[in-house]
């Protein structure tokens, strides 16, 4: 079977700023992985090009083995099976939390009006949002809410490889480790993988089953937070001290 995730040798510049100088990686079991770096590593980048809106220089992108489709068109998102989180969430401002979890059904499903429904209210009880306010309209959820509602409708189309754009950005500590849990039981329960981007401590020491750290352009350092401590490098060093 192949790996869920391939990354090889990816090159990525804009300017004279190098991102990515021969990244590579490989996720072959689902699990949930924080992917970390400081600012201008290319994270978002890397998430972007993992769901075909952009292309990289040089390198290639497997996903179960098939590249991504460059266009930002609607045959790579159907034949990829990703979902996405974006940091905003990104909802239909329009439409309410139910509609918004159902829209990837209508658009790339040919499910009846029952089935659409039955799903997309089964999608936000795993994401542990409340039925009773399924009815409510974006602008009207707290942060929290709003990243749960995302997060359902980014599972609609049960993906197998779930990406996340600093998932925990706007939450206060508590509702932060909530949606920490929720993803760890979501990853072992469904059998995915959450790709996360983040600058959270706290998720990348407490709940991350592995983290990947970008620096220079390349892998700095790729194994299980424990491990992460025993490399030494500046920044690394920094950024796991800034907690204590």
């Amino acid at each position: 079977m192949s790996p869920i995730l391939e990354v090889k040798n990816l090159h990525n510049q804009f300017g004279s700023q190098v991102v990515h100088n021969g990244l590579s990686f490989t996720i072959n079991e689902p699990a949930y992985i924080a992917l970390i770096g400081g600012s201008g590593t290319g994270k978002s980048v890397l998430l972007k090009q993992i769901i075909g809106l952009t292309k990289p220089i040089s390198g290639e992108i497997l996903i179960f083995g098939k590249t991504p489709e460059y266009t930002f068109g609607e045959k790579g998102i159907r034949e990829n099976p990703v979902g996405i989180l974006f940091q905003q969430g990104a909802l239909f401002s329009s439409l309410s939390v139910l509609e918004n979890v159902e829209a990837p059904l209508r658009e790339h499903t040919k499910l009846d009006f029952v089935e659409r429904r039955k799903i997309a209210r089964l999608k936000l009880g795993l994401a542990g949002f409340p039925l009773s306010s399924e009815g409510k309209m974006p602008s009207e959820l707290s942060g929290g809410m709003l990243k749960r509602a995302a997060l359902a409708r980014a599972l609609a189309l049960e993906p197998k490889l779930l990406l996340c754009d600093e998932p925990a950005s706007g939450l206060d500590p508590i509702n932060a480790r909530a949606f920490d849990r929720l993803m760890l039981t979501l990853t072992q329960s469904l059998k995915i993988t959450a790709l996360t981007v983040t600058h959270d401590l706290a998720s990348v020491l407490n709940y991350a089953d592995r983290v990947i750290a970008f620096a220079e352009g390349k892998i700095l350092a790729d194994g299980t937070a424990s491990e992460l401590k025993k490399v030494a490098h500046p920044w690394l060093s920094e950024y796991l001290s800034s907690g204590e």
